[in-house]
C-alpha cells in the first residue's frame, strides 16, 4: 500500500525538488514510529491511524518495509530478481520507499511473519478502507502487476 496517487511516478519529480532524491534523503525530517518505521510524517500519521483501526477492526497488520536508502533499494532489486520477482521492485532510485512515502505490508499467520497474499481478508480490507486515509494500493502492487 502507498501513500500515493495512481499514477506513484508522477509525483517523483517533484518530491525529488521538494525533499531530495529517492533513497537520499535527509533522515531528520523523516519521523521514526515503533508501528509503521521511517517516513515522511504525512505518511506515518496515515499509516498509524491504518494500522490502529486494522487492529480495531481485527486485523493485526504489520510493517514489512517502510524507507529504504538508495543502498537498501539495490539490494532489493537484486534480492526480488534473483528469485524470478525482480518486476515487483523499483529500478534504485525510482522507489517511492525511498521517499518515505510506502510501506510493504505483512500479517502474522500461524504465529509467523508472513507476506501479505491477496486472498487474505486483510488484503480485502486494505483495499476497501485505505483510500479513507489518503493511501492507495498502487497498480504495480496489485495481482499480475509490474513495476516496469
Amino acid at each position: 500500500m502507498s501513500l500515493t496517487s495512481n499514477n506513484p511516478g508522477s509525483y517523483s519529480r517533484t518530491w525529488s525538488n521538494e525533499i531530495g532524491d529517492s533513497g537520499h534523503l535527509d533522515e531528520s525530517r523523516l519521523v521514526k514510529s515503533k508501528t509503521v518505521g521511517l517516513l515522511m510524517p504525512d505518511a506515518s500519521r496515515a499509516f498509524s491511524q491504518l494500522f490502529e483501526d486494522a487492529k480495531r477492526a481485527g486485523y493485526n497488520i504489520l510493517n514489512n518495509g517502510a524507507y529504504r536508502r538508495y543502498a537498501r533499494q539495490v539490494e532489493r532489486k537484486i534480492e526480488l530478481t534473483r528469485v524470478g520477482a525482480g518486476k515487483k521492485a523499483a529500478t534504485a532510485g525510482n522507489s517511492i520507499h525511498g521517499w518515505g512515502r510506502s510501506l510493504d505490508i505483512a500479517v502474522i499467520r500461524d504465529g509467523k511473519r508472513a507476506g501479505l497474499k491477496y486472498d487474505y481478508p486483510e488484503y480485502k480490507w486494505l483495499i476497501d478502507n485505505a483510500y479513507r486515509y489518503g493511501i492507495i494500493n498502487p497498480p504495480w502492487a496489485v495481482k499480475g502487476g509490474t513495476n516496469e
